[in-house]
């Protein structure tokens, strides 16, 4: 596919893709209508999803959260924890998803977002990070679901969230890295922080010179360290300098550095490394 300007994977094979025309094409497994495209078959070539105005990004789990340029925000797909940001008649007697895309009440100027298992998140042009959906995993330390996005924290600048919910942080615009887990509230866990990216049981972090810093399970060779030992948060590991992004993923990690070159370890299970 050519002129992609943003795109997603999500939970049990579902991709979407936004192309630079902000036209939004999503394929894959559908069965809680989360490509929302009306229907819940499985799609097996990019199809165009209506939308009211160009899409500027897009998140998918087993739910699909989509930005217009207009900055609203709107979501399909399974309100499993209320993530889609509002009720659906079957939430309580019959069937909680959606096919098609609806707005989320209450919130406008969203520029990113993130779903997650049962959750969601949307940061707004003003730095301040939206929560809502299931509650132990919400950084509030509840058990109650919410449909009410909530305000979790501002002076935010990026979201880092793992796809089920048990990898939560947040950089803040004074480069400091906030994380929680279950029945927690957001906690300071490193300084000096550009961007980072986490999974379930590792994490990597851009620090503002350019180096990489690692954490968390290793046992699939996931941290880069040249061994399998894990490594706490308070031990944590540089392993690269002149880094521009990474990206962690499920037992396998992947770095671009600022020459361009792209780099990979851990597991090789799927080909991927």
């Amino acid at each position: 596919m050519d002129n992609v300007k943003t795109a997603d994977v999500g939970y049990n094979r579902k991709f979407a893709v936004v192309k630079s025309d902000g036209r939004l094409y999503t394929w894959g497994s559908n069965y809680y209508g989360t490509l929302g495209l009306g229907h819940y078959d499985f799609t097996h070539t990019p199809t165009l999803v209506e939308t009211a105005d160009k899409v500027a990004a897009v998140s998918l789990d087993e739910h699909m959260l989509v930005v217009l340029q207009d900055g609203t925000l709107w979501s399909c797909g399974y309100n499993y924890g209320f993530a889609l940001g509002y009720r659906l008649d079957g939430d309580f007697s019959g069937t909680p998803y959606s096919s098609l895309l609806k707005k989320v009440p209450s919130l406008s100027n969203i520029v990113a977002v993130s779903a997650q298992s049962g959750m969601s998140t949307a940061l707004d042009e003003n730095g301040v990070a939206w929560r809502w959906g299931k509650g132990t995993y919400s950084g509030f330390a509840t058990e109650a679901s919410s449909e009410t996005p909530r305000r979790l924290m501002t002076d935010v600048r990026q979201l880092s969230m793992e796809d089920n919910g048990y990898g939560n942080q947040v950089v803040k615009t004074d480069n400091t890295l906030w994380d929680w887990g279950y029945m927690e509230k957001p906690q300071l866990v490193m300084e000096d922080v550009r961007s980072a990216s986490v999974e379930a049981s590792h994490n990597l972090v851009i620090k503002t010179d350019g180096s990489l810093w690692v954490w968390g399970n290793n046992e699939h060779g996931e941290l880069g360290t040249g061994n399998r030992d894990a490594v706490s948060l308070s031990q944590a590991v540089k392993v690269m300098d002149d880094v521009l992004a990474v990206q962690a993923g499920n037992d396998c990690s992947a770095a671009i550095k600022t020459d361009g070159s792209l780099w990979a370890w851990g597991s090789n299970e799927s080909g991927g490394v």
